[in-house]
């Protein structure tokens, strides 16, 4: 199936963990989101990746990125 997704982050971990990137489009408000194929709806994904240490990853990279400002 085909899913879309918004975040940065959890687009990255599809991709890392087996999804397949068909593209970026602009949705209708003129926002990116990836698209991929996989046999795992969205929401799937994104429970897996907000319970994996790339979440945490990512979250300490923002935070730390606040900093430098």
């Amino acid at each position: 199936m085909e899913i879309r997704v918004k975040r940065l982050g959890l687009a990255a971990y599809i991709k890392i963990n087996g999804g397949t990137l068909l593209g970026h489009e602009k949705d209708r408000h003129g926002k990116g989101e990836f698209v991929f194929e996989s046999e795992r709806t969205a929401r799937q994904w994104e429970i897996e990746y907000s319970n994996s240490c790339c979440n945490l990853h990512d979250f300490e990279v923002m935070s730390l990125r606040k900093l430098m400002r």
